[in-house]
């Protein structure tokens, strides 16, 4: 309404310069999200009764795309949360102070899940766009009434009441292009040093001198924008807390597992659950295997020849197994526990959680599991290693790479390393195995085979304290994966 306004004046004739300032407040509308769910102050009721306009705009914000239902927008279009989401287990007291003191966020904490906060992210990108889409409506009335090269257009940020100033910083454009606001110019106002408070807030050193790239009358490519940031000081736990530092445009993901091994009713046969099991995962994964064990026995005595048989019975099924058409995803039903298993592809572990949700709770329908013992997550990726002649220097991509006693004379030709480690923060284990296969295609594939687990005996029903040790052990995955491979390694996946 603002930007339309806003519009109508500009296409007046104007004589003399003048100031517009059009107050836009999304994405703010967001904060009736929460609102409206959790209150329960006479405050809250109050604020809610009293933003008609502002409810229905974040209601318009919430509707899903046409033709899909929640689940199925949950899976396909809605935002992941971030890699840090989960509350830290060894959080500083003060932000516990600092929830407490407001009941919705606490409850927002405490009540919202994964589902809840990826439907938020949802909303917030939608009234994002629209904000962005107000704005261009106002760019556009400035081409068409043919004022914009006369026009300097000030974009401030939401204010900083802490700092006693009114705004935190200001945002010229300078050199609008048509399509898109760029920050030509930026000035951090208020009485503290703005390289300092950089430093503070993205943890990282501040290239001061790159930062006069924004006190340029002409856009400045986005290489010369990035170089505004040094390495972080703490770059490994940095990258572990958040993904956003470590994408990976081509991860060397071939196979992903989560496996929830469980304590189940001791009279449940696996063969009594094929039915159901099938009844319910067919939606998504209509074909059906089953693995089998076969129980033998050795016996072997002084004087005696070893005798060797077969225990009496049909083999037992140790596994059902549950497969999308293309084979490339699968749900288990096992005689230990629950299983996803994602071949790749792989997009990302966000992309597979709620479904991992979904079918975990259906799983619980039909197995009725008595408690979870353990989590595993477990990673193969296979690293395809440029060579030179058919040989490669291990060294220039593995941080582990083995060494050989005599390399003047010896010439490495297989190996096989295993680790198991143990994390000291969290007491969660890991199994590392780093071998080589055949040369395929001039380059030779190093599998780097990352197992995680913890134990993490609990309430099956409890899926946000389940997902904060499935995220824990991505954490730990994620770090193990940086540590083990140098960086021009790494760059054969960016």
């Amino acid at each position: 309404m603002l930007a339309a306004e806003s519009a109508k004046l500009l296409k007046q004739k104007h004589d003399k310069p003048f100031l517009l300032v059009t107050f836009l407040t999304n994405p703010h509308d967001i904060c009736y999200q929460a609102i409206r769910e959790l209150a329960s102050s006479k405050l809250e009721r109050d604020l809610l009764a009293g933003a008609v306009v502002e409810v229905s705009t974040m209601e318009e914000a919430m509707r899903l795309l046409e033709g899909l239902d929640e689940d199925e927008c949950l899976r396909t279009v809605c935002p992941p949360v971030p890699a840090n989401f989960d509350v830290q287990r060894d959080e500083a007291a003060p932000v516990r102070e600092l929830q407490a003191q407001r009941e919705l966020k606490r409850r927002a904490r405490a009540e919202w899940g994964v589902r809840e906060w990826r439907m938020h992210r949802w909303t917030y990108a939608q009234l994002t766009k629209l904000v962005d889409s107000q704005i261009g409506q106002v760019f556009d009335t400035l081409e068409e009434a043919g004022i914009a090269d006369s026009t300097v257009i000030i974009f401030t940020s939401d204010g900083s009441r802490r700092t006693g100033d009114r705004h935190a910083a200001w945002f010229i454009e300078t050199d609008s292009n048509g399509e898109s606001l760029y920050v030509r110019q930026a000035y951090f106002v208020g009485q503290f040093d703005p390289c300092k408070s950089l430093k503070t807030t993205f943890k990282a050193e501040i290239n001061e001198a790159a930062m006069t790239v924004f006190r340029v009358w002409q856009n400045a490519p986005i290489d010369r924008q990035i170089q505004m940031f040094k390495r972080p000081r703490n770059c490994a736990t940095l990258q572990g807390m958040s993904e956003a530092g470590f994408v990976l445009a081509h991860p060397p993901i071939v196979e992903a597992v989560l496996d929830i091994e469980c304590d189940l009713p001791p009279t449940q046969e696996l063969n009594d659950l094929e039915h159901p099991a099938f009844a319910q995962f067919r939606d998504n994964y209509p074909n059906i295997q089953r693995q089998f064990v076969q129980e033998y026995e050795l016996r072997a005595a002084a004087g005696v020849p070893p005798d060797f048989s077969s225990q009496p019975g049909q083999p037992k099924v140790a596994s059902l197994q549950f497969l999308q058409e293309d084979k490339k995803q699968l749900v288990q039903v096992r005689a230990q526990g629950f299983s996803f298993n994602r071949l790749a592809p792989y997009a990302g572990f966000d992309e597979y959680s709620e479904e991992i949700r979904r079918r975990w709770e259906q799983y619980c329908t039909i197995a009725a599991p008595i408690q979870v013992k353990t989590i595993n997550l477990r990673y193969i990726n296979r690293i395809p290693l440029p060579t030179e002649d058919g040989h490669v220097e291990l060294e220039e991509y593995l941080k582990v790479a083995p060494r050989v006693p005599g390399e003047q004379e010896l010439t490495l030709s297989g190996f096989l390393q295993q680790y198991a480690v143990v994390e000291g923060k969290t007491g969660h284990r890991a199994n590392i195995v780093l071998t080589p296969q055949r040369l395929d295609q001039g380059k030779i594939p190093i599998i780097l085979d990352i197992a995680a687990s913890a134990d993490e005996k609990g309430d099956p029903q409890d899926w946000q304290r389940i997902m904060t040790t499935i995220r824990a052990l991505r954490r730990l995955k994620n770090d193990i994966f940086q540590w083990s491979l140098t960086d021009k390694c790494l760059e054969l996946f960016r």
